[in-house]
């Protein structure tokens, strides 16, 4: 049996993903698509993992139609969405690669903590040898 393309793929550590990108928006206005062709401009309030975007002071817009509504909050999810207009200023690239280092300094820093546990723990396993070898050793059998 042939392993199907979706099984071979790689999932993609979290910091290279696009909600991670997004992230960074947070506070800024963005035009989001959606698969039904409705355009929503909005504040950016956040984004989670599954790249569900939540705005605030929005204003959709059904391209058909031209029909259009202003939404103080909306959730557009993850599956709707077509694509998402972002800030000419912005460089996603950039951000990817902060999001890189930042995470390669947090894993440094758990190595570093976690051998600086395992010293301590082997000092403490030392100190309660020798007290265990001067108790045997004081006490005559």
């Amino acid at each position: 049996r042939v392993p199907s393309r979706k099984a071979t793929r790689q999932a993609k550590p979290l910091e290279q993903r696009l909600p991670s990108v997004l992230s960074f928006l947070e506070g800024t206005r963005v035009v989001v698509e959606t698969r039904s062709d409705i355009v929503i401009k909005g504040t950016l309030e956040s984004c989670d993992e599954r790249m569900n975007l939540f705005l605030t002071d929005a204003e959709s817009e059904h391209l058909p139609t031209g029909r259009r509504e202003r939404l103080s909050q909306c959730c557009v999810k993850d599956r709707l969405i077509r694509f998402v207009v972002l800030p000419a200023a912005f460089d996603p690239v950039k951000h990817l690669l902060e999001v890189q280092e930042h995470h390669k300094r947090n894993q440094e820093v758990a190595s570093r903590r976690r051998r600086l546990m395992t010293r301590k723990q082997l000092k403490i396993r030392e100190r309660e040898q020798d007290k265990g070898s001067r108790a045997s050793s004081s006490h005559p059998k």
